[in-house]
Formats: structure tokens, sequence, C-alpha cells
């Protein structure tokens, strides 16, 4: 496994994800009565589920050429960590001190598995 190649790999995922995520909960969040239908019309909504699902390829690919006792910890706890940091700089949702050391904790964790 190339150490830098591998990492830059689980970086875009985190982004596409984190992203993906982003977008849909945004769209959700607007929607008031629209229905199914509408939902599918919002830009955010298929952009989201676009970036998600190409998240969802990249998982599929990586497991096709790395153990998967490495990579499930490494690709959960990243976009764990990934999803609200984001969800807190962008969405402006609360992060309290327990969901800050949990995810240092989680940090603390995948160091661990890398090594």
């Amino acid at each position: 496994m190339r150490a830098g190649i591998f990492a830059a790999y689980v970086a875009v995922y985190a982004v596409v994800n984190a992203g993906g995520l982003l977008l849909l909960r945004t769209a959700l969040g607007s929607r008031s009565g629209d229905g199914f239908g509408g939902l599918v019309s919002d830009p955010r909504f298929l952009s989201g589920a676009a970036l998600y699902g190409l998240g969802f390829v990249m998982w599929l690919g990586t497991l096709t050429r790395y153990e998967l006792s490495i990579v499930y910890p490494i690709f959960v706890g990243v976009g764990y960590c990934s999803v609200v940091l984001a969800s807190t700089l962008l969405l402006h949702e609360h992060a309290s001190a327990e969901k800050l050391i949990g995810i240092a904790l989680v940090a603390l964790g995948l160091i661990f598995v890398v090594r």
C-alpha cells in the first residue's frame, strides 16, 4: 500500500462523503411539504446524491485493493470526523465537548489502526 496515494484517496473520500451528506441535509432541511417530486428536482439533492454515490463507488474500489480490516475503520473514522466537523463549520450545528472528545478519540484510534 503506497501510503501517500492511499492518504490522498482517503482525503478525497472524506470530502466527497461529507460534501454529499451536507448537500443532502441542506436540501432536506429546506423542504416543507414539497413531497418527493420537489426533492428530486432540487439541485442540492441531486448533487448530494451524486457525491454520496461517488463516495460509495470509491469505497467499492478501495475494497478491491486493500484489506477490509484496515480500510473499514479508516473510512468510517475519517467519514465520521469529517461530517461532524463540516456540519459544525458549515451548517453551524452544535459541537459539544463530548463530540470533540469523541473525534479526538476516533483520530487516536485511526493512528493505531494504520501502524
